[in-house]
């Protein structure tokens, strides 16, 4: 189901050791980004047969890159105005519902 996310703009992370893609960020309007850190991340070329993925992390951040996140603060999510807040909530909750 996390795949879906790709279908509403969500971007895959460039690939780390092994493959593995461990998370899924998206632009919002203010020019900041949406990052969700997976468990245990997607390894390339598996697509639906990934294992289900756990939403480890949810940050703001200023760039799209991860790989020098621990350089950055991140941003407090009271930077984003309310419907762009209720988009991507809506958006994670769809993508985690049991069905």
């Amino acid at each position: 189901a996390v795949l879906a996310l790709e279908q509403r703009g969500w971007r895959r992370s460039t690939p780390v050791d092994g493959g593995y893609q461990q998370y899924l960020y998206r632009e919002v309007p203010s020019g900041l980004f949406v990052h969700v850190k997976l468990d245990p991340g997607m390894k390339i070329g598996h697509g639906a047969d990934n294992p289900d993925q756990r939403l480890a992390e949810i940050r703001l951040d200023t760039a799209p890159d991860e790989r020098h996140r621990s350089s950055r603060t991140g941003r407090p999510f009271g930077d984003l105005d309310l419907p762009t807040a209720s988009e991507f909530l809506s958006e994670l909750i769809e993508a985690t519902a049991h069905r």
